[in-house]
């Protein structure tokens, strides 16, 4: 009995030394991987941050416009007879787009003609009777005034006739007509839109205190979104005369050619003015900068130390930034950065601070 007992305790005791045995080589083994762990180097491109020539630019943002657009409508009643245009057509200044119905206008012109004819001949008659002594100056007088009265209605009529005939106030494209054949229209009605869109204006305000760095003739560039990868470049042609004492700003306009019609009218618009004095800048490619809530940052390649063939071991060291102005997709440097500081701008989202980096910007990172 109680060599069973001794046999049993001496198995426990067996168990739990082994046990005990290896649970510590296991966390030895442990200790020593986590000691002599090299994390595999992540692979990134760089590129050199570099100094350039900038001229600095105040940015804002505006709308273009037309350089003449109105919604052509009618200035009197009437049913319209023909339509002389399409929609998107290009119209020339004076064409015809509108005939209303002026068949009574004819009418009433025909009856004023005759009437001013009579009018003529008697006023003409009473004339040649009055150096005879056969009528009086005052018979003369009301002859004259009837046949002044008859010309000049006549000459309304022809105006009335006249704007029953819809014309195209200035040169430029047409937009989608609002009317049809047959349709009684009142005055005021609009029929369709007009644009003048080469060149076109682009409309903008600056603060108070940028008044005296702007001057007419200033170069602007223009970017839209319909077009994010073209950036249009036009000149300052009127800077307004009074400063709007809500926003202390004062309202711009510029003119940009548009010769092939992309821009239309309406459309948002950022605007950088380009000033004409010149600065040097430390500028990095956009996508080498990380954007966070904690303060923008860049990853700078730095050298740590060299292994036992002499080879360069290089680590990622994250530097905060300060980012001035950005133009096309270049980034200017204000803090932060030195000229020549090799930074990296793929693979940051594998990256942490000192990881080990090796540098191919011929292959993407993965």
């Amino acid at each position: 009995m109680h060599r069973r007992i001794k046999w049993i305790i001496g198995i426990f005791l067996f168990i739990f030394f082994a046990t005990f045995i290896f649970y510590g080589v296991k966390l030895l083994l442990i200790q020593w991987y986590t000691a002599h762990y090299q994390e595999p180097p992540v692979t990134v491109s760089a590129q050199a941050a570099t100094l350039e020539t900038w001229h600095p630019m105040l940015t804002t943002v505006g709308t273009l416009k037309a350089s003449n657009g109105v919604n052509v409508n009618s200035e009197v009643n009437g049913q319209v007879l023909s339509l002389h245009f399409q929609s998107g057509d290009h119209v020339q200044k004076g064409n015809l787009l509108v005939q209303l119905n002026d068949d009574v206008d004819q009418q009433t012109l025909q009856r004023d003609q005759a009437k001013l004819h009579a009018d003529e001949l008697d006023f003409q008659r009473k004339e040649i009777l009055l150096k005879q002594n056969a009528v009086s100056e005052s018979a003369l007088d009301a002859a004259r005034a009837s046949y002044l009265q008859s010309k000049a209605a006549v000459a309304s009529d022809n105006v009335m006739i006249e704007k029953k005939k819809i014309r195209a106030p200035f040169a430029g494209k047409i937009g989608i007509r609002q009317v049809d054949i047959g349709q009684y229209i009142t005055s005021g009605t609009s029929i369709v839109t007009l644009q003048a869109l080469d060149p076109m204006f682009v409309d903008f305000s600056l603060p108070e205190q940028d008044l005296p760095r702007i001057q007419n003739g200033q170069t602007i560039t223009v970017k839209v979104d319909a077009y994010p990868n073209r950036t249009f470049e036009g000149k300052i042609i009127a800077i307004n005369s009074l400063i709007d004492v809500n926003t202390r700003s004062i309202a711009v306009r510029a003119s940009i050619p548009n010769s092939n019609e992309i821009l239309y009218p309406g459309l948002f618009a950022n605007v950088d003015v380009v000033l004409p004095e010149l600065q040097k800048v430390i500028t990095v490619p956009q996508s080498a900068i990380t954007y966070s809530l904690y303060g923008d940052s860049a990853y700078v390649v730095e050298q740590k130390s060299k292994d036992k063939k002499g080879n360069s071991i290089l680590i990622a060291v994250q530097k905060f930034v300060t980012v001035g102005e950005r133009r096309n997709n270049i980034a200017s440097i204000v803090q932060g950065i030195a000229v020549g500081d090799s930074v990296v701008t793929s693979g940051q989202l594998k990256l942490h601070p000192n990881a080990q980096v090796i540098i191919n910007n011929k292959v993407a990172p993965t």
